[in-house]
């Protein structure tokens, strides 16, 4: 059984395929995050609040109207 000579390259092509479509997978979930906090604050505002005080192994405000009760609280 021998290894091709042509083998190694074919698969390192494909490995380096492989990490480029992640890298450029990975970089536009990251632009669309970031653009959609740039563009909808009051929206991620409320979706941190949530994430903030949500209990450990409970569930966090059941509506928006008990987030923002408790937002006028503090």
């Amino acid at each position: 059984m021998t290894i091709k000579n042509g083998l190694p390259v074919v698969l390192m092509a494909l490995l380096a395929e492989w990490c480029l479509l992640n890298t450029a997978i990975s970089a536009t979930v990251f632009v669309a995050v970031a653009w959609s906090r740039i563009r909808q604050p009051s929206a991620w505002t409320e979706l941190d609040f949530v994430e903030q005080h949500a209990p450990k192994y409970g569930r966090p405000p059941e509506t928006i109207e008990d987030y923002r009760a408790h937002q006028l609280q503090e």
